[in-house]
């Protein structure tokens, strides 16, 4: 597949969603009961269930609180899907080629052109990042597992690209964040040195403030190659 595609949810926070299913689910038992108690000789219960059982006697809510109570639940339940949506971070990228570096990579090459990849949260809530995964493969179709940034470093330094002077790429620690609308650029490459590398991935898992948890891929090199174009006001903007 060319592209990684959306970003995928993977979690739901439980402690707020679980709660207020059985703090609904109980209500709503408890207004069943109410109910029951106020008419027990309309469901003609007295004589034959429950005119021994001193428990049946004891009440919990009358129906009114307790009918109340279960629209007030459910309002919230509806208005925190509703929170989670709207303060939900949505993260996307975009590769470009480039004529200057923010990483002063330009200092070390006498070539000026560029390959970057920016990450942006075009979504109204707070990313925070809780892990970082990297892979990096140099053979055509041949896509190999996530490891650790250093891992991807040394497969890189063997094949001659040097990190700080050939390239450079965030590493993306537990608590790093990207605000609502903000743009960072996490990968620069000397565009001479990028045609040889198939595929250079990022998976990032991260949450929103509510508590959800997402997963999102980034090919910071495209599956179907980088087309080299020596004018650099010519800019290559893919869209995922």
């Amino acid at each position: 597949m060319n592209f990684p595609g959306a970003q995928k949810k993977v979690k739901t926070f439980w402690f707020t969603s679980t709660t207020l299913g059985i703090l609904t689910i109980l209500v709503f038992i408890t207004l069943l009961i109410s109910i029951i108690q106020e008419n027990e000789q309309i469901f003609s219960l007295q004589p034959i269930m429950i005119a021994n059982i001193n428990i049946w006697k004891i009440k919990i809510l009358d129906s009114n609180t307790a009918t109340v109570l279960l629209v007030g639940l459910l309002t919230i339940f509806f208005i925190r899907k509703q929170l989670a949506y709207g303060l939900r971070p949505y993260l996307d990228y975009r590769c470009q080629q480039i004529g200057s570096s923010v990483y002063a990579l330009d200092q070390f090459q006498k070539e000026k052109i560029f390959w970057s990849t920016s990450l942006s949260n075009v979504g109204l809530g707070l990313a925070i990042i809780k892990k970082a995964y990297y892979r990096v493969s140099f053979e055509k179709n041949i896509i190999g597992k996530y490891n650790t940034s250093l891992e991807v470093i040394d497969s890189m330094k063997k094949k001659g690209i040097v990190i700080g002077h050939d390239f450079d790429i965030i590493f993306f620690s537990e608590g790093w964040s990207l605000g609502s609308k903000e743009e960072r650029r996490i990968f620069e490459i000397v565009m001479s040195k990028s045609i040889d590398i198939f595929c250079l991935d990022i998976k990032l898992e991260f949450e929103g403030i509510l508590g959800d948890r997402y997963t999102k891929e980034i090919y910071c090199i495209p599956r179907h190659g980088i087309d080299f174009h020596s004018n650099t006001s010519n800019k290559i903007v893919l869209a995922k």
